[in-house]
């Protein structure tokens, strides 16, 4: 007799990251986010002038789980405050994370 156990996935990136015009009434056009990988940064210039106070991401993440400050993330739905840079941390199904 075999027993075979699957180990738990590590995965655990952001793949994708944008705010989209529909989701964001200070926008009047999508933005698209630059994912440097490597470097766990995600950049996104919008306009001047636009209020970036309650703005809401879509993304695509690798892992089981996104939180910004301890707060779960649902992508397309949960605004952020992005005066100051926000700390995005996604969690693997093995419990391993990644900021």
């Amino acid at each position: 007799m075999a027993t075979v156990t699957i180990a738990a996935s590590s995965e655990k990136s952001i793949t994708a990251f944008s705010f989209l015009a529909a989701g964001n009434s200070a926008l009047v056009s999508d933005v698209a986010g630059a994912i440097n990988e490597y470097n766990s940064i995600i950049a996104l210039t919008v306009p001047f002038n636009t209020d970036v106070t309650a703005l809401v991401t879509t993304f695509t993440a690798s892992g089981a789980s996104v939180t910004v400050n301890g707060a779960a993330q649902t992508s397309g739905t949960t605004a952020n405050d992005f005066t100051n840079a926000s700390t995005y941390m996604v969690s693997a199904v093995d419990g391993s994370t990644r900021t």
